[in-house]
């Protein structure tokens, strides 16, 4: 509350969030029995490693926030790596969510958030904010938010958001670029057989990058999770085989193939 939020600013809201277990807690709902949460927000490793939470099931992170001085009404939470379904409350009102909610007791009727940007009005007058987020759901050894969601105007996010989806986009677009080219490279010179492998292996992970970095939400906002992450751990697994032939066909007499 002491400073005044600059216009590409973004703030992480990272201490005294509470975690509470098994439950999908609203406004006005008693806050007790949570477990503190610090720098990281875990999902699985709360309270630790060895006795953290079982894989699947929901719970809410809740928070006051006392809000910087602003010159702007229009807010928004950029959520980064958020590995499950959500859905984020700002005093009381629906400010933005997946779609897939497990076990949830009321209908989410509003369009789903793909941008992973929520955002929400605050009039300048107004000091302090409650935020809950549900998340639910996810099999990730370290899954719900591993990092914190950051504050800032709503523009801010929004262009902070694209940049992410910019690089994530060039990333995979220049692997399947590679993949492509290499494909045909062995189309035109069929006895260069380590063409066509590092061809599927750049493919392989090009088309993963679009679920690693969440962009197939983008394409197809209905995917869960679950199907996110069979596709990421599938196309990781197709990938690997073709990395070893690869490397064992370009160089048959230097790599060893137990260490490939």
């Amino acid at each position: 509350s002491s400073q005044t939020l600059g216009q590409d600013q973004q703030i992480d809201i990272a201490e005294n969030w509470t975690f509470y277990w098994g439950k999908y807690l609203f406004e006005g709902d008693q806050l007790n029995d949570g477990q503190r949460v610090g720098d990281t927000l875990p999902w699985t490793t709360i309270p630790d490693k060895d006795q953290g939470h079982p894989a699947h099931g929901f719970g809410t992170y809740a928070i006051k926030i006392k809000l910087p001085k602003r010159s702007d009404t229009s807010l928004a939470f950029k959520l980064r790596r958020i590995k499950t379904a959500y859905a984020v409350y700002v005093d009381g009102q629906l400010s933005g969510h997946s779609n897939n909610m497990a076990n949830y007791p009321i209908e989410l009727k509003s369009p789903p958030n793909i941008t992973g940007v929520v955002e929400f009005n605050v009039p300048l007058e107004k000091s302090e904010i409650s935020v809950l987020i549900h998340v639910s759901s996810m099999k990730y050894y370290r899954g719900g938010m591993d990092q914190p969601p950051q504050l800032s105007y709503a523009r801010t996010a929004y262009i902070s958001k694209m940049k992410d989806i910019l690089w994530a986009a060039f990333i995979a677009g220049a692997l399947l670029f590679m993949g492509l080219y290499h494909f045909g490279l062995w189309l035109k010179r069929r006895s260069n057989v380590a063409s066509l492998y590092f061809s599927i292996l750049a493919v392989a992970v090009g088309v993963r990058s679009f679920f690693t970095y969440k962009l197939a939400y983008l394409i197809y906002p209905n995917f869960t999770e679950d199907t996110m992450l069979w596709c990421e751990t599938v196309l990781a697994y197709t990938a690997l085989p073709f990395l070893h032939i690869f490397i064992s066909s370009s160089f048959p007499k230097e790599a060893n193939k137990y260490i490939t």
